[in-house]
């Protein structure tokens, strides 16, 4: 009878298992099809990377700063784009991997007062360091403005994330001489 249990929680425990990765896979595609619907477009961009609790900290002309917090960033084959992650999800803004000119981490490194209180002398060994997304771009006007985002979790490596994906697909929507000279 200990052994039918055990087979009926191992059972329960699988089942569980199961319903938290269907869960999981349901919440990532929602976040494209909700930011595919949020464009209004009848054909919709193909969101290559999605990257939810993303902090929008300024530097758009378009949005003003302190007008949100927390957001998703999308990355898609033609353009960056912001949502808000409030109940109206609206797109804050939308920049074109054509005029994006770089993208780069930056790193912030704090020593914080309860530290030094904690560990003393030996808090310059324990600096806190904050990652930054920078996006340059021309801005419709074609000044060059800078975007200034901070992941919320796993800081540096998801910065770091973004920042290479942004990158990787600038330098793939570039065209060589003889690409241009073909068409």
């Amino acid at each position: 009878m200990v052994e039918n249990i055990r087979g009926d929680q191992m059972l329960y425990g699988f089942l569980v298992t199961v319903l938290i990765i269907l869960l999981i896979v349901t919440w990532r595609d929602s976040g494209k099809k909700i930011a595919n619907a949020e464009i209004g477009k009848n054909e919709l961009p193909d969101v290559l990377h999605t990257y939810r609790e993303v902090n929008y900290l300024g530097g758009h002309p378009l949005v003003s700063v302190g007008s949100v917090n927390e957001g998703a960033l999308f990355v898609a084959k033609d353009k960056v784009f912001y949502m808000d992650s409030a109940k109206n999800s609206n797109v804050l803004f939308e920049i074109s991997i054509d005029s994006i000119i770089r993208c780069s981490v930056e790193t912030k490194e704090s020593l914080t007062a309860g530290r030094i209180l904690l560990v003393g002398i030996l808090a310059w060994a324990f600096k806190k360091y904050t990652s930054y997304v920078r996006i340059e771009f021309l801005d419709e006007l074609k000044a060059v403005s800078n975007i200034v985002l901070t992941p919320t979790q796993s800081n540096f490596n998801q910065a770091a994330e973004i920042s290479s994906n942004i990158n990787q697909i600038k330098l793939l929507s570039l065209k060589t001489p003889a690409q241009e000279v073909r068409n």
